[in-house]
């Protein structure tokens, strides 16, 4: 009988804390450039309540309300309320405290367990209500001028900048969510390879017992167990310095990771090699597993390096021939088109203004997908443009699979896809890509299909005057 999913869960949480599986350092110090960015407060909260990370906290918070034991209460109430909206199951809360402060919450869910919540908050959504807050600076002995001279220094922030910075948090969380399986998957190999070492140590040092007995019989058999028991000190001394080695690899949530990670991969090869003829079928694939998942992680952190440069790095709109971008991803798909046998027809291609560089992505995201996602039959492709309102349609026509209905909204999320990675391989962040390229030009971008007859993927380009100059 499979376990119950709630049984996972708990059991999963009595195993590990999220400080287990999330590098709490690397992640401080990322919070502290998030802060830095962006004036916003942010902080990493397990599911007990207790602050594992923070920054950018308000001095309203750190200087009155946190440290008055009544507000502090409060501070208290809001953070468990959140967390406890969160482990309902929402995607995430927003919540105002009795303190008057905003603050909004996302979980941080491993291998779909919940195991903390990663807080933005002391802001305000509206201006302050002044009365309310001197009101609350006499209620609780608050020096007044410095209380409010801590408010006026609060940020205000609409709802559209609120769900921006969600949107953000909710990426990040996915991200955190996939370091922490990997993370969680090493220390279920090393934790197999530390039994499996127990398990042989103790039979070792069973035989070791039987042979000392044995040692009065014979100067010859004592000194054969004294060389046993020299293989089997270093022996054990190897493999625990070589676990030590493996607990202190790094997972952290930006580009710096990929270094670590290099070493994760080498090291893990090293005691591959070193003692695949020591340790059975099973130890070595457990090895392997953890060489795949760090080039996993890698892949992962490569994709979410691009989503976020989308906006970032991409170069200033300008007059774009459209058919151009389409031959330039068609080119750089040239190996995969021809390997599947793929035919592409085109209509006519419009001037747009647009990144030329993030133009040809979302064609050839378009396109790579369209033939991934075929049928037994060669793919057959048209690719179209038309004008609308003040904006141009692109559209790319397939006659691959197809996709449910329900599914519509979900293929354009990062990391979702409605294949295994072991059936197609990749990560899931492509039609995302597309996605956040499209909305960056001010366009949009949605799909229509009937499973089994294939799929059309639309997106829009606004329609700007500069596109027609010569």
């Amino acid at each position: 009988m499979e376990e119950a999913p709630q049984n996972i869960g708990v059991r999963l949480r009595d195993e590990f804390h999220i400080s287990d599986l999330i590098n709490i350092e690397q992640l401080q110090l990322l919070m502290e450039k998030f802060t830095a960015a962006t004036d916003t407060g942010t902080a990493l909260l397990d599911l007990e309540g207790k602050v594992l990370v923070a920054s950018g906290w308000q001095d309203i918070c750190t200087r009155f309300h946190r440290i008055h034991p009544d507000t502090a209460r409060r501070c208290h109430a809001s953070d468990v309320g959140l967390a406890n909206q969160l482990e309902q199951g929402q995607d995430y809360n927003v919540y105002r405290c009795l303190n008057g402060m905003v603050d909004a919450a996302i979980p941080v869910r491993i291998q779909g367990v919940h195991f903390a919540n990663l807080y933005i908050g002391q802001f305000l959504s509206e201006k302050p209500d002044l009365d309310f807050f001197r009101q609350q600076a006499r209620e609780f002995g608050f020096e007044e001028d410095e209380y409010l001279w801590a408010l006026s220094r609060v940020p205000i922030l609409s709802d559209e900048e609120v769900a921006l910075k969600l949107d953000y948090l909710a990426a990040f969380a996915a991200f955190l969510g996939e370091a922490g399986l990997d993370r969680l998957n090493l220390k279920k190999i090393m934790h197999e390879l530390e039994d499996r070492v127990e398990e042989r140590t103790q039979a070792l040092q069973e035989s070791q017992r039987q042979t000392q007995e044995k040692m009065q019989e014979a100067v010859e058999a004592r000194r054969q167990t004294e060389r046993v028991n020299r293989r089997l000190v270093k022996t054990k001394t190897e493999l625990e310095r070589s676990n030590r080695d493996l607990q202190q690899f790094a997972y952290v949530a930006s580009h710096d990771l990929q270094e670590p990670l290099r070493m994760v991969s080498s090291y893990v090869q090293l005691l591959q090699r070193r003692y695949q003829d020591k340790l059975d079928q099973d130890a070595n694939d457990f090895i392997a597993f953890a060489v795949d998942g760090a080039a996993r992680m890698k892949i992962l952190i490569q994709d979410l390096l691009t989503y976020s440069r989308v906006t970032t790095r991409g170069a200033d709109p300008k007059p774009t021939e459209s058919g151009e971008a389409l031959d330039r991803a068609l080119g750089n798909l040239t190996a995969q088109l021809q390997e599947n046998q793929a035919e592409i027809s085109r209509g006519e291609m419009p001037r747009v203004t647009a990144d030329p560089s993030q133009l040809t992505q979302v064609f050839q995201n378009l396109v790579h997908n369209a033939v991934k996602y075929r049928r037994e039959e060669p793919p057959r492709l048209r690719a179209e443009a038309r004008r609308g309102e003040n904006e141009w349609i692109f559209s790319l026509s397939d006659n691959g699979v197809g996709i449910e209905t329900q599914y519509f909204d979900r293929i354009f999320v990062i990391y979702q896809r409605l294949a295994s990675k072991a059936a197609l391989g990749g990560t899931g962040i492509g039609l995302a890509l597309v996605k956040k390229i499209v909305e960056r030009h001010g366009g949009r971008v949605w799909v229509e299909s009937t499973p089994g007859q294939g799929s059309t993927f639309y997106f829009s380009i606004p329609d700007r005057e500069e596109s027609h100059d010569a």
